[in-house]
């Protein structure tokens, strides 16, 4: 018996005969059915093919299909699991803005089954500035994910401190975000074949596509791809 991670009432967990022969890790319930209905999940036959934006078909939406122009085809294959909607913008503000440090586990099961049902050879947390560590106390994204998996390098933010949700598009896709990496961060990627690159949020791309451009100039070539809560 849990208690959902919302609203605070207890929760049944109820495990399929599969799940206990699986020999997997099974992930407690950290969020009640009624708590989840604020949420409005992405349906992957009904998202674009590349970026998880929910729409009526899994084509490529107009933004992908400018950053396969821009790339030549070389993008980041994206996968959310919720659409951000106003519940999702409740809850990110509770979380990243008070600093509910608690609210990290209420999607800890959905992101674990993620997780666990696919293999990539790097795993690459998406690193928050240092003027938002101070403020917050933690990081978002290792909040988020580091209980179920570790990062296999790090890398570091050297970008501007200014909060995505306070720029508007246009300043999301212009505004360039750095990032650096060791020596031994680099050597160790470019023997890779399949990189998942970890955030909270998608929103335009550009934060990840600007990592992006980061490894490939350091001549890592691998496959890239994204995992975030909300799309």
């Amino acid at each position: 018996m849990n208690q959902c991670n919302l609203c605070q009432k207890k929760i049944y967990p109820q495990f399929l005969l599969g799940d206990l022969l699986s020999w997997k890790p099974l992930f407690d319930l950290t969020i009640c059915h009624k708590c989840l209905a604020n949420f409005e999940q992405i349906n992957a036959r009904k998202a674009c093919a590349q970026c998880g934006r929910s729409q009526t078909n899994n084509r490529f939406c107009l933004d992908c299909r400018r950053w396969r122009i821009k790339y030549h085809e070389d993008v980041i294959i994206n996968h959310s699991l919720f659409v951000y909607n106003q519940a999702m913008h409740d809850y990110f503000h509770n979380f990243k803005m008070i600093g509910d440090y608690r609210l990290r586990l209420v999607f800890k099961q959905m992101i674990g089954d993620f997780l666990r049902s696919k293999h990539y050879d790097s795993y690459i947390f998406i690193p928050t500035s240092l003027d938002h560590l101070k403020a917050r106390r933690f990081d978002p994204v290792v909040a988020l994910y580091g209980d179920l998996i570790k990062p296999t390098v790090k890398v570091q933010y050297i970008g501007d401190s200014i909060e995505q949700s306070q720029k508007n598009r246009w300043e999301r896709l212009k505004r360039s975000q750095n990032f650096s990496l060791s020596f031994s961060a680099i050597k160790k990627l470019r023997k890779v074949k399949r990189i998942l690159l970890l955030d909270d949020i998608y929103t335009t791309g550009a934060t990840l596509y600007s990592l992006r451009e980061t490894l490939r100039n350091l001549n890592i070539t691998a496959n890239l791809f994204s995992f975030t809560l909300a799309r």
